[in-house]
Order: C-alpha cells, then structure tokens, then sequence
C-alpha cells in the first residue's frame, strides 16, 4: 500500500515538474515603466531586487495587487498554439518615436507567431504600418529568457531526479 502512494505521489510531482520545464520562459518588461529593461539588461541586478521587492505590496491590499513593471520571467501560455498553427516565441523589440531626441524604448514579452517563422525573424504585424515608430531592433528567439536562464534539459534532469530516487529506494 504504502509503495503505491509512493509511486503515485512521484508521478504527480513528475509530471508538475515536466510541465514546468517544457513551458517557454521569456522575459516581460517595458522600459517605459521601468529602466532596467533597457539594454544592458542585468540579470543578476534585477533578480537581486526581485528578492526585495517580491515582499513589499505596493497596493497595500493582496486582492487589489498592482501588475509587476519590473522585469520578470514569465511562462508563455501555449494553449492555442497549435489550434492556429502557431508557436510561442520570446521576442524584443528596440523602437523610438519619429522625434530625434527620444531614447529607444525596449519591450520584451512572449508572442505567438506563425509556425513558419525563422528564429530572430519579427513578426510583420510588428514592423509594419505604424509610421510614429521607427524600430531599431526586433527579435525573437525560441529558448528560456533567450540569454542566462536554464534551458529545457535542466528541468527534465531534474525531474528525472525523483522517478530514480524512488528506482534505489524499491531495491
């Protein structure tokens, strides 16, 4: 009895942690809100002031929660991906208004895009038509927070890691 709901416990863990590790992880931050998105983006400045910041509640009320302006990683939703042919990608754009004096703002987020699409290639909807933006840089990428956050096969060793504990522990 007990080796059942051992193995039945490892199962869910496992498939938590699986679910965990196959979600893209992109970056979501708007340097029109906050100046760390700009390039050059510190990751380890802003995962050093997430610690602080990630117990201070700024609305003073949980259910009244202000939405984070500060850059954070973000799991992109891939429910409908495949109803429309499309696959999530993690994307950032550099533009400035049409006046010279204006410094570039930088966004990154998660995006859907067409199937097709090559990697670092922008999305059409995003470069064209808008003549009150000029767009420095536009890019997108397929891996999580497209520079230093852990890839898929971490999460997956890692999730292996219970299913073989539970192996030893049966012998």
């Amino acid at each position: 009895m007990c080796t059942v709901y051992a193995t039945s416990t490892s199962v869910l863990v496992l498939l938590a942690l699986i679910n965990t590790g196959f979600a893209l992880q992109c970056w979501k931050c708007h340097s029109e809100f906050d100046v760390t998105c700009r390039d050059y983006f510190n990751v380890t400045r802003i995962q050093q002031n997430r610690r602080y910041f990630d117990n201070f509640n700024y609305a003073g009320n949980r259910q009244i929660q202000n939405p984070r302006n500060e850059p954070h990683l973000e799991h992109c939703d891939e429910s409908f991906a495949h109803t429309y042919n499309q696959k999530t990608v993690c994307i950032k754009r550099v533009y400035r208004g049409t006046g010279s004096n204006e410094l570039p703002n930088v966004q990154r987020e998660c995006r859907l895009v067409s199937r097709n699409s090559k990697e670092g290639e922008c999305p059409e909807d995003l470069t064209g038509g808008d003549r009150s933006r000029v767009i420095d840089f536009c890019g997108t990428c397929d891996f999580d927070g497209c520079n230093t956050a852990t890839g898929i096969k971490t999460n997956v060793i890692l999730a292996i890691v219970p299913v073989v504990i539970l192996y030893l522990f049966q012998k």
